[in-house]
């Protein structure tokens, strides 16, 4: 308001008007035909200014928030490429335990059926093939977790490069489909009803 009054002021002083006619009754009034035209003016270059610098405002923000959004989808990325990285890893190693494992279980097969024939022969005790034959399990036991590993290994690997769905699996269940679950449930009571009606 105050801007207004100022530039209202210096219109009527260069329009010909004395200092002190300038500070009077017509510088505080708009009866001017000249000074109304020229505070409308004013008023309407304020008005494009402020739209100009608030187009800018918001023209610097949206490529702000575009910014910060490529540098989040760019750290996702690194993020599901490591994953998938490292789930090959893991699964590679899963497949090397798997094959170490079997080759110690045929060691232990092999290793047991030597102290049982030294035992037959006198050689070897009762408690010699009983620590082979534990031997043996225990080479069986780290099998079996190294191919569990191989198995769990193998789906995170699916989930990481998106695969992990029933069609990839190929698994005898139907697809789950979201609209026909809303449909079945839309107009039950919560916790009274289960999809099918029962």
């Amino acid at each position: 308001m105050l801007d207004l009054s100022l530039r209202i002021g210096e219109v009527q002083m260069s329009s010909g008007a004395g200092a002190s006619d300038g500070l009077g009754g017509e510088y505080l009034g708009v009866d001017d035909e000249q000074t109304e035209v020229s505070a409308t003016g004013y008023a309407k270059e304020m008005s494009d200014d402020y739209n100009t610098r608030a187009a800018a405002l918001y023209a610097g923000q949206a490529k702000e928030v575009a910014t910060q959004s490529r540098l989040v989808l760019d750290q996702i990325r690194n993020q599901a490429r490591t994953a998938a990285t490292g789930a090959w890893v893991a699964h590679e190693g899963a497949k090397i335990a798997v094959s170490a494992s079997e080759s110690e279980v045929r060691a232990a097969g092999v290793a047991l059926q030597g102290v049982q024939k030294e035992a037959a022969g006198g050689q070897r005790t009762t408690v010699d093939v009983l620590n082979s034959q534990q031997d043996l399990i225990s080479a069986k036991a780290r099998l079996i977790g190294a191919q569990r590993d191989r198995v769990i290994a193998s789906y995170t690997l699916l989930s990481a490069i998106g695969k992990l769905d029933v069609k990839t699996l190929a698994l005898n269940t139907p697809d789950y489909l979201p609209e026909v679950h809303y449909h079945q449930v839309r107009d039950a009571w919560h916790g009274l009803r289960t999809p099918s009606g029962q």
